[in-house]
Formats: C-alpha cells, structure tokens, sequence
C-alpha cells in the first residue's frame, strides 16, 4: 500500500493528493509512525499540500499525532507553513487542544505570533475553543493581550464560543487571574466581551447560571 501511494504522489490530482489530505487518516489501520516513516523513506515530500493547504506536519498537529509530528520535524518540516484559512501546525493543535503537541511545536521554534486569515494567532484559537491547558502552554511566551482583525482579544472569542462549558469558563478563569484582562475592552464594533456574552445564545439560560458567568467576567469567581 506504502509503495503505491509512494508512486502517485507527485502527480495531480492522484494518490498523492491523499498522502496530504489524509496523511494520518489513511493509516488508521497500521501503526502511524511506522508509516510516515516509510513514506519518508520512500522520500515522499513532507510538504506536499492538499486541496485546502494541509501538510502532513498540519494533518498530524490537528491531530494530536505527536510521535509522528517529532518525526516530520526531524526530517526537516517547515513548522510555519499555513492551510488556506492561515493556520499552521500550531494554529492547529492550540484550537484542537493538543497540548503535548503543542509544547513539541514550540520546542523546535514554531512562530508564536503567526496570524491567520482573521488575525487570530495559536493563543487566540486555543482561547476561543477553551482549551485551558493549551492557553497555558502558549501564555508563558505569547502576548496575552493580542488582537485579531475584528478587534477580539481572548476573552472577546471565549464569550462568542458557548461559556456555559466547564472547559470555557476555565479558560476565562486563567486570562482574568494571569492576564488581568478588562472585560470592558471593546473591540472593533464596539463590543466588550461581556456584550459578547450577554448577546451570545448561552446568555438565555436560567438566571443563577447566568449569574455565574457574569461573575467570571467580572473576576469575582476564582476557582482552582
């Protein structure tokens, strides 16, 4: 099977398209790393890109596949190169919460401050999806109070997502408690990430759970 889709992969629209958009599904029968450790050594690029920009080190982030994600950076995997929304590797295990990934990434100098197409960098993703332990990760280097083109910072996008998740109201917990950040910051439209909750479909539930969140915002719940 390696050796066939070893064949096809430099020619368009083949088997090679596979070996990008499914670097890691595809082996969902067989040991990964043995896999595409074979392919390598079949000298598969380890960049080829699929239709929507994935590289097999951005298959493998999105997935959690850390051992196979230490063998593509040691075979020399550019960790920067983006998928068509912009996201690289880091982008994509931060959103996926991917946290041993994550540390893997930043260990062989993965770029922080990279941004995607919305200006979301790896610590703003990870803040929207509440993925608390990546926030840790990426927060002892990251800027903390980033931006993205519409003026979000991390709490702005943690109030968009649905709060009411022990994970989110974690992630909201960390940034009040390390970051110190002012709820009332607005961003582009006007917005403070308390508009974004109270506007935010999960404001509709029963009131003392509201309560609680607003309570968040306002750096009055702490909780270890």
């Amino acid at each position: 099977m390696l050796d066939t889709l070893y064949k096809g992969s430099d020619k368009t629209n083949t088997v090679g398209t596979l070996v990008a958009t499914d670097f890691i599904k595809a082996f969902d029968s067989v040991n990964h790393t043995l896999a595409i450790q074979k392919l390598l050594d079949l000298r598969v690029r380890n960049e080829i890109l699929s239709w929507d920009g994935y590289t097999p080190l951005g298959a493998a982030a999105s997935n959690g596949h850390t051992d196979v994600c230490t063998i593509l950076i040691k075979a020399g995997a550019n960790l920067d190169l983006t998928n068509n929304d912009g996201r690289s590797p880091l982008h994509l295990a931060a959103y996926n919460g991917h946290t041993d990934t994550c540390t893997i990434l930043l260990k062989a100098g993965a770029n922080l401050d990279l941004a995607d197409n919305d200006g979301n960098t790896p610590l703003l993703l990870a803040a929207g999806s509440g993925q608390t332990a990546c926030c840790i990760a990426l927060a002892q280097h990251a800027d903390l109070y980033r931006i993205n083109k519409n003026g979000d910072n991390a709490m702005h996008l943690c109030a968009r997502a649905n709060i009411l998740y022990e994970e989110h109201r974690n992630t909201f917990v960390f940034f009040i408690q390390e970051g110190h950040m002012d709820i009332y910051n607005k961003n582009k439209e006007g917005k403070s990430a308390l508009d974004c909750y109270n506007e935010n479909s999960c404001g509709k539930y029963d009131k003392d759970q509201k309560k609680e969140i607003i309570n968040i915002l306002k750096g009055k719940y702490y909780e270890t």
